[in-house]
This record gives structure tokens, C-alpha cells and sequence, in this order.
């Protein structure tokens, strides 16, 4: 593979190829402190990854990576002496997070992988940042900056950047056999930076090694599934997952309804990766116990889907105001706008949308306005009676749009039980 050609063409340092701007995240004031702090013994200290590629490719940054030629100790002592903070989230394999002004930065001493076995692997660290560069998954990943702008790039990604060509650096089997995450992240990547078809070597790649995504935690798979969900192109996407038999490794009898999702994601409104995972799966509610393990989803996210899922297996008629209430009463304000973005999709009717997601907006949760001490004031023993007058209480109240105040539910509890 060229790429890896490329690397091992100049060893040790690298030929500078350009300069980036230096702006947002990467010229904070908390980023220059922790870059010069590295530098403090005169090591080497440049931007690294996403930040750089995003800056390239005129994404929003969220996160800065830093690589350096100090060791995992020195570069400890060197943030304290600096009063950053300092965290070994793992430092036997090079990687320190540094904490300042509420900015975290991710550290990692130039290293060499050993040994590979999965998600870890046992590194040598060096001061060779071709080496550094050749352990990493794509080339579009592997270009660093100075604090100055000045650009490296022994990998070629800055073309690749340019040309939305996802590649693996080097031999793709290996790429992957060093983390079958990869397989995702390459998915991922394609979303929001491929412009063509993906590439032929890594496509096969992925799909010789699709059976050992069952060997990945359900962590790892939502916190890439999530972001995959929300490109703009996502359900191209999973379509080519689909089709090269990465989604039913995944999820093995599930069905992907894919149209669904391309028609949420055509709506001109936003969609949450919740949203949007209940377009994939809404006729797929026997498997969604199976769904949700394999993914570890919060419970709140689960029981989000859950309830968008049985509502969308029977529309409920909106065009009944008491209907509109009791969905945004009993199950807020998100999972309705949700709803609302799901059915309009399918109709591809925003006049329709835009008119519910205004009622949302404009909805205050109201308080049932009789408590289980009102009823006992009434006479009523304690015990299950008390809910179950109170369950049926709240729906009268609910059916009658909310509005009801205290004496006319007190009257209305009164001629219901004759008290």
C-alpha cells in the first residue's frame, strides 16, 4: 500500500507539507497552555487525529488529541508543574488526559504497537513519528500540527481529506484485526467524509471480518452507532452495511427499515439518534429487548424508543386535541416532537410537523391538582383505593384537556363515588 510506503520513506521526524489555520478549540487559551507545557523540556508536542482532519475539512472541532515525543511520566510532571491537571487514564499505554479552565485534552506519547489483541495491545514508545503514524486506522487520521499551523502529513490523508476517500493505513485486514471496532468507525467515516462509493480494499475488509463484531462490547457499538445515525447520509449508509452483512452481525433478525429512515432524515427538522434509531426499528417490536441489550442503551433512551415504537405500531389520531395532551402529559414534551418528526415523515408533510412541534413548544406540563392527601381529608382509608381513584381521576382530567381545577375535580370525585 503506498501509504505505508510513504511512512517508512522518512524516518524519525517529517517533512513539513503546508500549515492549517489555528483557530477555534485549537487557539484557546487552555490549549496554547497545555501545548507550551509539553514543550517545556524541549520535546515535541503537535495536534494529532479528528482535530486536525477536522480543521481540513471545515467540521466543527470537539475534542483535541495531542502527541509527543515525552514520556507518559514526564508529561505528567510537566502538566502539574504547569498546574494542569493530570489523569493516567492509561498510562502504560501512553495516554494521559490533561484538565484545565474545564477543557480536556487527550495526551498520548508516540508509541509503536508490540502486540495487538483487540481492543489493546502492548506498545513500545519511541521518539519515531513515522512509526506513530503507522499504528493509526485511516490516513486522514494520521496528520499532526505544530502550534504554529504547520502541517505533517506521511500518510497522504490530507489528499484522501480532499478526495472523501476513507482508507486504512496499510493493510486493512490487519487494520481491523487490531480492533474490530474499526469496522464501525470505518462506516462512520464514510457518513461524514466520504464523497464516492467506499473504497474496494477496505469494503472487503469489513465484510471478511464482520462476524467478530459479535466479540465487541454493547458500549462501543451504540457510542458509534449513535454518531453514524446522525450524518446526513445514514441511511445510505445502512443500506451498505446492509448489504455487506455488517447489520445483521450486529443485530441478527433484524430488519431494517431504512426507507423510514431516509424519509425522517429528509425532513428539514432536526432528529436525535433516538429519533432516528426508531425509524430503523419501529417494525421490529419483538426484537427490541434483542435491540436494546446488544446496544446498553440508558434507561431513559430505552424506554424512549420502547414507547415511540408501540405508539408508531397505532398511530394515535393528533387531530384530537384531549389525544395531544395526554401524550405530551404522560410522556413529555420529547418523546411528542419525536413522535410528531416519525409520523410526518412519513407523509413528508412539514406544514403538518411544524404545526405540533409549535403546540410543544408552547406546552407547560401541568399538576393534577388533587393529591392522595386531598382524598384522605375526604374520608377515604388509606390503601390501594387511594391510586385507583387518583389513576381515574387524572384520566377524566387528561380527557378533558387538563383544565379542571381543584373544586371541579373535588365535585367530579364526589358524584363518581357518591361521597
Amino acid at each position: 500500500c503506498r501509504n505505508i510506503e510513504q511512512c517508512n520513506s522518512n524516518k524519525g521526524d517529517m517533512k513539513p507539507v503546508g500549515t492549517i489555520p489555528i483557530k477555534d478549540l485549537l487557539a484557546a487559551e487552555p490549549t496554547r497552555n497545555v501545548m507550551l507545557a509539553l514543550m517545556a523540556n524541549k520535546g515535541v508536542a503537535r495536534f494529532v487525529g479528528g482535530c486536525v482532519r477536522d480543521v481540513i475539512a471545515e467540521h466543527p472541532i470537539t475534542d483535541v488529541d495531542i502527541a509527543t515525543t515525552e514520556s507518559p511520566e514526564m508529561v505528567t510532571e510537566l502538566l502539574v508543574a504547569a498546574d494542569i491537571k493530570a489523569i493516567p487514564v492509561g498510562i502504560s499505554h501512553g495516554s494521559i488526559v490533561g484538565v484545565t479552565d474545564h477543557m480536556s485534552f487527550h495526551i498520548t506519547t508516540l508509541r509503536t504497537d508490540v502486540e495487538t489483541y483487540g481492543r489493546h495491545a502492548k506498545v513500545s514508545f519511541v521518539d519515531d513519528w513515522q512509526e506513530d503514524a503507522k499504528r493509526r486506522d485511516f490516513t486522514m487520521n494520521a496528520m499532526y500540527a505544530d502550534l504554529d499551523g504547520t502541517l505533517y502529513d506521511p500518510c497522504d490523508g490530507r489528499k484522501d481529506l480532499k478526495d472523501g476517500l476513507v482508507r486504512f493505513i496499510g493493510n486493512p485486514d490487519k487494520r481491523i484485526a487490531e480492533d474490530y471496532l474499526r469496522i464501525l468507525r470505518f462506516f462512520r467515516f464514510q457518513a461524514f467524509y466520504g464523497h464516492h462509493a467506499p473504497d474496494t480494499e477496505a469494503l472487503l475488509a469489513c465484510k471478511k471480518a464482520a462476524h467478530h463484531l459479535k466479540e465487541l462490547s454493547a458500549e462501543r457499538i451504540w457510542a458509534e452507532l449513535c454518531r453514524l445515525l446522525l450524518a446526513a447520509n445514514a441511511a445510505a449508509i445502512l443500506q451498505c452495511m446492509q448489504d455487506s452483512s455488517i447489520l445483521e452481525n450486529l443485530f441478527s433478525d433484524l430488519k431494517a427499515d431504512i426507507k423510514s429512515l431516509d424519509q425522517l432524515i429528509k425532513l428539514p427538522v432536526e432528529a436525535n439518534e433516538v429519533c432516528r434509531l426508531a425509524a430503523l426499528v419501529q417494525d421490529q417490536i419483538e426484537s427490541l429487548p434483542q435491540i436494546t441489550r446488544r446496544l446498553r442503551m440508558s434507561k431513559h433512551d430505552e424506554k424512549h424508543l420502547r414507547t415511540l415504537t408501540k405508539l408508531l405500531a397505532n398511530p394515535p389520531q393528533l387531530e384530537k386535541t384531549k389525544v395531544v395532551y395526554e401524550i405530551l402529559y404522560r410522556w413529555g414534551k420529547e418523546l411528542f416532537q419525536d413522535l410528531v418528526k416519525l409520523l410526518g415523515s412519513k407523509q413528508n408533510n412539514i406544514k403538518w410537523v411544524k404545526k405540533y412541534l409549535t403546540i410543544a413548544d408552547d406546552w407547560q406540563n401541568p399538576q393534577l391538582p388533587m393529591q392522595g392527601a386531598d382524598l384522605l381529608k375526604l374520608g377515604i382509608k388509606p390503601g390501594p383505593q387511594v391510586g385507583t381513584m387518583l389513576k381515574e381521576l387524572e384520566d377524566w382530567w387528561v380527557d378533558n384537556y387538563c383544565r379542571p381545577n381543584h373544586q371541579e375535580c373535588l365535585e367530579w370525585l364526589k358524584n363518581r363515588n357518591k361521597l
